[in-house]
């Protein structure tokens, strides 16, 4: 059965269905950019009788996942998706909403985390399966057709209203459940997919990925995708607390990491960005905030400083009733950290928490239902 994603298989399809090939890009105009539902799709091509063209069309595989329920934000109009593959593994995707009315969607590459880094919960989703190219794909099928269900009641952040629902995604980023650059094939299949102009027609510069550090990985994919950005998860730049919060990252030392992250800006030729979780008197010391200066010193990089969310309730297995072993920094901390690193002309954001009474913040997707499901 020829998948939705397969652009061969579709083209020999139509092909051999004697359509001419603008009825395809159509087809994948209406599926891909302006997120119809399947058969609304079909329809549009004028073949809703019930011909052989039109059945056959109907059978092309398009449901890699089953939404399995979303939870909407009281605080921010953030809303999480819980998808189901075929067999039964749980993934999680966040559409967050900015009060401009910009929509990203952060998507998962593996069900699970095999990493472990001790301050997210999607490292006790186990065992670990690999997302294939159409399981990627289809999180953004399933929020494009979840934004065209909304009521405009539910496209308010804060109190804010934002534009209208039924627009399209714009960015993408790989950060959510997994490591992406541990399923690599999948990965690629999946960016050539988005960044194709017949298919999703997405700019490279409206895709992010978020990798631990895996050196050779991060070379690999630089090459291919010179112009799709990365992001590293560094969180500490004193290896003995790295190792300690990062038990995955040990086989990638930092040293190995900072020539990587040059040799990456290099290819490139754009800033990398580094995203920095503050965790109070666990990475948030002076003698951190020293490290982090040293160690992005003469890097061409851009710093995203992050409050740490909590745990999910019952997956983090350290917390108890409901505490976790982690506290978030104080805000006067953040502000050191922040303006030490504008003071050495480091380009540095601090990114506001989102999603988190639907557990849909950083560091809490773990395959479970949440309270607030619509």
């Amino acid at each position: 059965m020829t998948s939705i994603y397969d652009s061969q298989g579709l083209d020999r399809l139509f092909r051999e269905l004697k359509l001419d090939p603008g009825r395809l890009t159509q087809l994948r105009r209406d599926l891909f950019k302006r997120g119809l539902p399947f058969e609304d799709a079909i329809r549009a091509m004028g073949l809703s009788d019930a011909t052989r063209t039109a059945d056959e069309l109907l059978k092309i595989e398009r449901s890699f996942l089953t939404l399995d329920s979303t939870a909407s934000s009281d605080e921010d109009g953030t809303v999480k998706l819980l998808l189901r593959t075929k067999g039964g593994r749980p993934v999680e995707s966040v559409l967050l909403r900015s009060v401009s009315g910009r929509l990203t969607l952060c998507v998962s590459s593996q069900s699970g985390c095999a990493l472990g880094c001790l301050f997210c919960a999607s490292g006790e989703i186990r065992p670990v399966v690999d997302l294939n190219r159409d399981e990627i794909l289809n999180q953004l099928d399933a929020a494009q057709r979840l934004l065209t269900e909304l009521t405009p009641d539910q496209g308010r952040v804060g109190q804010r209203k934002t534009r209208p629902i039924n627009q399209r995604i714009q960015n993408i980023v790989f950060m959510g459940m997994g490591e992406p650059l541990q399923n690599e094939s999948a990965l690629h299949a999946s960016l050539d997919m988005l960044l194709a102009p017949e298919v999703f027609d997405y700019a490279p510069r409206r895709i992010m990925i978020s990798t631990i550090g895996r050196t050779d990985a991060m070379i690999r994919f630089a090459k291919r995708q010179p112009d799709v950005r990365l992001a590293v998860s560094l969180h500490s730049a004193r290896q003995e607390t790295r190792d300690r919060l990062m038990p995955g990252a040990r086989r990638w030392p930092l040293d190995e990491l900072r020539r990587t992250i040059q040799e990456v800006g290099r290819i490139q030729g754009r800033p990398l960005m580094i995203e920095y979780v503050l965790l109070r008197d666990e990475n948030d010391g002076a003698n951190d905030l020293a490290a982090l200066l040293d160690y992005l010193d003469g890097l061409n990089v851009r710093v995203n400083l992050l409050p740490y969310n909590g745990p999910t309730p019952d997956v983090q297995p350290d917390a108890i009733d409901g505490m976790s072993p982690f506290q978030a920094s104080l805000p006067e901390t953040s502000e050191t950290f922040f303006r030490a690193l504008c003071e050495k002309d480091i380009e540095t954001t601090r990114r506001n928490s989102r999603g988190g009474d639907v557990s849909a913040a950083c560091g809490q997707l773990a395959g479970r239902a949440d309270q607030k499901t619509r």
